[in-house]
Protein backbone atom coordinates (compact mmCIF):
# COMPACT_ATOMS: atom_id res chain seq x y z
CA UNK A 1 0.00 0.00 0.00
CA UNK A 2 1.32 3.43 -0.93
CA UNK A 3 1.85 5.89 1.89
CA UNK A 4 1.88 9.68 1.77
CA UNK A 5 5.70 9.57 1.48
CA UNK A 6 5.51 7.65 -1.80
CA UNK A 7 2.84 10.04 -3.11
CA UNK A 8 5.19 12.95 -2.41
CA UNK A 9 8.01 11.30 -4.37
CA UNK A 10 5.77 11.07 -7.43
CA UNK A 11 4.69 14.68 -6.96
CA UNK A 12 8.31 15.84 -6.68
CA UNK A 13 9.03 13.97 -9.91
CA UNK A 14 6.44 16.07 -11.70
CA UNK A 15 3.00 14.55 -11.20
CA UNK A 16 0.21 16.67 -9.80
CA UNK A 17 -1.40 15.64 -6.52
CA UNK A 18 -4.39 14.26 -8.43
CA UNK A 19 -2.24 12.35 -10.94
CA UNK A 20 -0.14 10.80 -8.15
CA UNK A 21 -3.27 9.65 -6.34
CA UNK A 22 -4.78 8.18 -9.53
CA UNK A 23 -1.57 6.29 -10.31
CA UNK A 24 -1.17 4.88 -6.77
CA UNK A 25 -4.83 3.85 -6.67
CA UNK A 26 -4.57 2.15 -10.07
CA UNK A 27 -1.31 0.46 -9.06
CA UNK A 28 -3.06 -1.15 -6.09
CA UNK A 29 -6.00 -2.17 -8.31
CA UNK A 30 -3.78 -3.42 -11.15
CA UNK A 31 -6.46 -2.30 -13.62
CA UNK A 32 -9.74 -0.45 -13.51
CA UNK A 33 -12.25 1.79 -15.27
CA UNK A 34 -12.78 5.48 -14.53
CA UNK A 35 -15.77 4.53 -12.39
CA UNK A 36 -13.94 1.93 -10.27
CA UNK A 37 -10.93 4.22 -9.83
CA UNK A 38 -13.26 6.97 -8.60
CA UNK A 39 -14.89 4.54 -6.17
CA UNK A 40 -11.51 3.47 -4.79
CA UNK A 41 -10.34 7.04 -4.23
CA UNK A 42 -11.71 10.49 -3.34
CA UNK A 43 -11.14 11.72 -6.90
CA UNK A 44 -14.15 12.65 -9.01
CA UNK A 45 -14.84 10.85 -12.25
CA UNK A 46 -14.56 14.16 -14.13
CA UNK A 47 -11.00 14.64 -12.82
CA UNK A 48 -10.10 11.11 -13.87
CA UNK A 49 -11.48 11.70 -17.38
CA UNK A 50 -9.33 14.85 -17.59
CA UNK A 51 -6.09 13.34 -16.27
CA UNK A 52 -6.07 9.89 -17.89
CA UNK A 53 -5.10 11.06 -21.42
CA UNK A 54 -2.16 12.96 -19.88
CA UNK A 55 -1.00 9.91 -17.93
CA UNK A 56 -1.32 7.69 -20.99
CA UNK A 57 0.79 10.16 -22.99
CA UNK A 58 3.40 10.16 -20.20
CA UNK A 59 3.66 6.40 -20.51
CA UNK A 60 2.55 5.72 -16.93
CA UNK A 61 -0.77 4.09 -17.83
CA UNK A 62 -1.93 1.78 -20.60
CA UNK A 63 -5.41 2.15 -22.08
CA UNK A 64 -7.34 -1.09 -22.57
CA UNK A 65 -10.04 -0.66 -25.23
CA UNK A 66 -13.30 -2.27 -24.22
CA UNK A 67 -16.68 -1.59 -22.70
CA UNK A 68 -16.02 0.04 -20.39
CA UNK A 69 -12.55 1.37 -21.18
CA UNK A 70 -10.05 0.22 -18.57
CA UNK A 71 -6.61 1.39 -17.56
CA UNK A 72 -3.52 -0.54 -16.44
CA UNK A 73 -0.74 1.01 -14.36
CA UNK A 74 2.78 0.59 -15.73
CA UNK A 75 5.11 -1.07 -13.15
CA UNK A 76 6.46 1.42 -10.63
CA UNK A 77 10.10 0.77 -11.59
CA UNK A 78 9.42 1.75 -15.21
CA UNK A 79 7.28 4.73 -14.22
CA UNK A 80 9.98 6.14 -11.94
CA UNK A 81 12.56 5.93 -14.71
CA UNK A 82 10.20 7.75 -17.09
CA UNK A 83 9.52 10.53 -14.57
CA UNK A 84 13.18 10.89 -13.60
CA UNK A 85 14.21 11.31 -17.24
CA UNK A 86 11.43 13.85 -17.83
CA UNK A 87 12.35 15.79 -14.68
CA UNK A 88 16.05 15.89 -15.64
CA UNK A 89 15.17 17.35 -19.05
CA UNK A 90 12.79 19.90 -17.49
CA UNK A 91 15.35 21.02 -14.92
CA UNK A 92 17.94 21.53 -17.63
CA UNK A 93 15.51 23.68 -19.61
CA UNK A 94 14.43 25.48 -16.44
CA UNK A 95 18.01 26.34 -15.56
CA UNK A 96 18.44 28.10 -18.90
CA UNK A 97 15.04 29.80 -18.63
CA UNK A 98 15.83 31.04 -15.12
CA UNK A 99 19.09 32.62 -16.29
CA UNK A 100 17.19 34.31 -19.12
CA UNK A 101 14.53 35.52 -16.67
CA UNK A 102 17.13 37.12 -14.40
CA UNK A 103 18.90 38.76 -17.33
CA UNK A 104 15.66 40.16 -18.73
CA UNK A 105 14.40 41.29 -15.35
CA UNK A 106 17.65 43.18 -14.74
CA UNK A 107 17.22 44.85 -18.14
CA UNK A 108 13.60 45.80 -17.39
CA UNK A 109 14.63 47.30 -14.05
CA UNK A 110 17.45 49.33 -15.64
CA UNK A 111 15.17 50.67 -18.36
CA UNK A 112 12.17 51.48 -16.17
CA UNK A 113 10.55 54.64 -17.55
CA UNK A 114 8.78 57.46 -15.71
CA UNK A 115 5.49 55.98 -16.84
CA UNK A 116 6.31 52.74 -15.03
CA UNK A 117 6.68 54.54 -11.69
CA UNK A 118 2.90 54.79 -11.65
CA UNK A 119 2.94 51.08 -10.83
CA UNK A 120 4.38 51.77 -7.38
CA UNK A 121 1.62 51.18 -4.85
CA UNK A 122 1.36 53.72 -2.04
CA UNK A 123 -0.99 53.43 0.93
CA UNK A 124 -3.73 55.40 -0.84
CA UNK A 125 -3.63 52.91 -3.74
CA UNK A 126 -3.71 49.73 -1.65
CA UNK A 127 -7.45 49.17 -2.00
CA UNK A 128 -7.22 49.51 -5.79
CA UNK A 129 -4.59 46.76 -5.91
CA UNK A 130 -6.58 44.49 -3.56
CA UNK A 131 -9.75 44.99 -5.58
CA UNK A 132 -7.85 43.92 -8.69
CA UNK A 133 -6.74 40.76 -6.90
CA UNK A 134 -10.33 40.07 -5.83
CA UNK A 135 -11.56 40.38 -9.41
CA UNK A 136 -8.82 38.16 -10.86
CA UNK A 137 -9.35 35.45 -8.20
CA UNK A 138 -13.08 35.43 -8.88
CA UNK A 139 -12.57 35.24 -12.68
CA UNK A 140 -9.92 32.48 -12.76
CA UNK A 141 -11.16 29.44 -14.69
CA UNK A 142 -8.15 27.08 -14.87
CA UNK A 143 -5.46 27.93 -12.35
CA UNK A 144 -4.23 30.38 -9.73
CA UNK A 145 -0.52 30.28 -8.93
CA UNK A 146 1.09 32.66 -6.46
CA UNK A 147 4.35 33.39 -4.66
CA UNK A 148 3.95 35.60 -1.62
CA UNK A 149 3.17 36.00 2.07
CA UNK A 150 0.37 33.46 2.31
CA UNK A 151 0.59 33.40 6.09
CA UNK A 152 0.40 37.12 6.85
CA UNK A 153 -2.75 37.63 8.90
CA UNK A 154 -3.56 41.03 7.31
CA UNK A 155 -2.59 40.78 3.65
CA UNK A 156 -1.61 37.13 3.24
CA UNK A 157 -3.04 35.07 0.41
CA UNK A 158 -4.54 32.29 2.54
CA UNK A 159 -6.76 34.28 4.92
CA UNK A 160 -7.77 37.12 2.61
CA UNK A 161 -8.64 34.90 -0.35
CA UNK A 162 -9.75 31.67 1.35
CA UNK A 163 -13.38 32.27 0.35
CA UNK A 164 -12.46 32.91 -3.30
CA UNK A 165 -10.15 29.86 -3.29
CA UNK A 166 -12.73 27.48 -1.83
CA UNK A 167 -15.25 28.56 -4.47
CA UNK A 168 -12.71 28.26 -7.28
CA UNK A 169 -11.58 24.81 -6.09
CA UNK A 170 -15.20 23.65 -6.23
CA UNK A 171 -15.24 24.84 -9.86
CA UNK A 172 -12.15 22.73 -10.69
CA UNK A 173 -9.57 25.54 -10.62
CA UNK A 174 -6.09 24.33 -9.64
CA UNK A 175 -4.39 26.36 -6.90
CA UNK A 176 -0.63 26.36 -6.15
CA UNK A 177 1.04 28.64 -3.59
CA UNK A 178 4.69 29.17 -2.64
CA UNK A 179 5.14 31.03 0.62
CA UNK A 180 7.45 31.62 3.58
CA UNK A 181 8.01 29.07 6.35
CA UNK A 182 4.85 28.19 8.26
CA UNK A 183 4.06 30.21 11.37
CA UNK A 184 2.01 28.48 14.07
CA UNK A 185 -1.20 30.47 13.96
CA UNK A 186 -4.43 28.57 14.67
CA UNK A 187 -6.57 30.62 12.27
CA UNK A 188 -4.11 30.19 9.41
CA UNK A 189 -3.62 26.47 10.08
CA UNK A 190 -7.37 25.89 10.04
CA UNK A 191 -7.68 27.81 6.77
CA UNK A 192 -4.96 25.69 5.14
CA UNK A 193 -6.57 22.47 6.39
CA UNK A 194 -9.86 23.53 4.78
CA UNK A 195 -8.15 24.21 1.46
CA UNK A 196 -6.16 20.96 1.58
CA UNK A 197 -9.37 18.95 1.53
CA UNK A 198 -9.32 19.54 -2.20
CA UNK A 199 -6.74 17.58 -4.25
CA UNK A 200 -6.46 20.66 -6.48
CA UNK A 201 -4.86 22.71 -3.69
CA UNK A 202 -1.09 22.56 -3.13
CA UNK A 203 1.09 24.77 -0.97
CA UNK A 204 4.87 24.76 -0.50
CA UNK A 205 7.18 26.77 1.73
CA UNK A 206 10.59 28.42 1.50
CA UNK A 207 12.90 28.95 4.49
CA UNK A 208 12.41 32.73 4.20
CA UNK A 209 10.07 35.28 2.62
CA UNK A 210 10.25 35.14 -1.21
CA UNK A 211 12.22 38.10 -2.68
CA UNK A 212 9.77 38.55 -5.56
CA UNK A 213 6.02 38.24 -5.18
CA UNK A 214 3.88 37.30 -8.16
CA UNK A 215 0.50 35.86 -9.02
CA UNK A 216 -0.72 34.23 -12.22
CA UNK A 217 -4.34 33.72 -13.19
CA UNK A 218 -4.94 31.04 -15.84
CA UNK A 219 -1.33 31.86 -16.86
CA UNK A 220 -2.84 34.63 -19.01
CA UNK A 221 -2.63 37.52 -16.55
CA UNK A 222 0.36 38.15 -14.30
CA UNK A 223 0.97 40.40 -11.30
CA UNK A 224 4.56 41.06 -10.23
CA UNK A 225 5.39 42.90 -6.99
CA UNK A 226 8.94 43.93 -6.07
CA UNK A 227 10.31 46.25 -3.38
CA UNK A 228 13.42 48.43 -3.29
CA UNK A 229 15.79 49.30 -0.47
CA UNK A 230 13.38 52.03 0.69
CA UNK A 231 10.46 49.58 0.94
CA UNK A 232 8.66 51.12 -2.01
CA UNK A 233 6.52 48.52 -3.79
CA UNK A 234 6.14 48.31 -7.56
CA UNK A 235 2.92 46.59 -8.58
CA UNK A 236 2.66 45.59 -12.25
CA UNK A 237 -0.21 43.80 -13.96
CA UNK A 238 0.38 42.49 -17.47
CA UNK A 239 -0.74 40.01 -20.11
CA UNK A 240 2.44 40.54 -22.14
CA UNK A 241 3.48 37.17 -23.58
CA UNK A 242 7.21 37.59 -22.85
CA UNK A 243 6.66 38.57 -19.22
CA UNK A 244 4.16 35.74 -18.82
CA UNK A 245 6.76 33.23 -19.96
CA UNK A 246 9.33 34.70 -17.57
CA UNK A 247 6.83 34.60 -14.71
CA UNK A 248 5.88 30.98 -15.44
CA UNK A 249 9.52 29.89 -15.51
CA UNK A 250 10.31 31.77 -12.30
CA UNK A 251 7.31 30.25 -10.54
CA UNK A 252 8.29 26.72 -11.56
CA UNK A 253 11.88 27.36 -10.43
CA UNK A 254 10.70 28.51 -6.99
CA UNK A 255 8.19 25.65 -6.82
CA UNK A 256 11.03 23.15 -7.27
CA UNK A 257 13.11 24.89 -4.59
CA UNK A 258 10.27 24.90 -2.06
CA UNK A 259 9.29 21.97 0.16
CA UNK A 260 5.78 20.63 0.75
CA UNK A 261 4.18 22.55 3.61
CA UNK A 262 3.21 20.11 6.35
CA UNK A 263 0.32 21.29 8.50
CA UNK A 264 0.43 19.70 11.98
Amino acid sequence: MFLEKEDQILIRLGLSKVQAKIYCTLLRMKSGSSATIAQASTITRQQIYREMPVMVDLGLVEKIIGSPTKYLAIPIETSLKILQAKKAAELSDLDQATKLFLENYASIKRNRTLEETSHFVYASEKEIALNKYDKECANAQISIEAIGPALDTESGIVLRYKGFFLERLKQGVQLRIVTEKLRKDREILNAIRQLQRSPLFEIRELPEKPPVQLAMFDRKRVNIVVSDAYHNYADLWTDNSSLRILAINYFEYMWEKASVLQVP
